[in-house]
């Protein structure tokens, strides 16, 4: 991926991705609290609880989309290296 403009097209879909994964993930937790707080009134507590959850599990979920690229890239850098010293 040496064009600059396929390097922009595939952070900007990563940043989206990211964007994405992250806004839906708390937007349910945070209904999901809402939810039932309205149904057992108990006003802020599980939305509260909603937004916690949600912050852990968008961390979860970029951390198994992240670590993944950055394994790749190390291994790019990696063999980078390894044939400029040859």
């Amino acid at each position: 991926m040496d064009d600059p403009r396929q390097n922009l097209a595939y952070v900007l879909g990563l940043g989206m991705q990211f964007g994405l994964m992250v806004a839906i993930t708390l937007a349910g937790f945070l209904m999901g609290g809402v939810y039932l707080d309205k149904l057992l009134h108990t006003k802020p507590l599980f939305m509260i609880l909603g937004i916690i959850m949600g912050f852990a599990g968008a961390g979860t979920e970029v951390r198994y989309v992240v670590l993944p690229i950055l394994e790749k890239n190390q291994k790019v850098t990696n063999n980078k290296e390894n044939n400029k010293d040859k």
